[in-house]
């Protein structure tokens, strides 16, 4: 498990929700608290909400969380800032793709065909 801190972004989210405490359950529900920006706490956006939360992010990032208010069940969608980059070849996180281990393997794979192929070249005169 790879845990990072990601920003998240809660549009929409209903003035009933933005309470330091509701933030921070949420904030847990999705992974673990870490806090709430200041932004948010002096209500200086209106538009979205913004928590941090450590988060695993091998696994697939929800997309949408239920929130329950006076038995009604809010559904609200969540948008991610702030994600460490991940690998387009081996979509693991920590490496970008010009240091993937793959990547180096096949390069390190092709260096020493070429190296063969100037070897052969020598041993056949040419």
């Amino acid at each position: 498990m790879l845990a990072a801190p990601v920003w998240i972004r809660l549009f929409g989210l209903p003035t009933e929700f933005w309470d330091p405490e509701i933030l921070k359950g949420i904030g847990n529900t999705i992974g673990s608290f870490v806090k709430v920006a200041e932004s948010t706490k002096r209500g200086r956006y209106t538009t979205y909400a913004r928590i941090c939360a450590y988060m695993n992010i091998t696994e697939p990032l929800p997309d949408t969380i239920d929130l329950e208010y006076h038995d009604e069940i809010w559904h609200q969608p969540i948008d991610y800032k702030h994600i460490p980059f991940r690998c387009r070849r081996c979509h693991e996180y920590g490496h970008l793709y010009r240091e993937c281990p793959i990547t180096l393997s096949e390069k390190e794979k092709e260096a020493e065909n070429e190296r063969r192929n100037v070897a052969k070249k020598i041993r056949k005169g040419g």
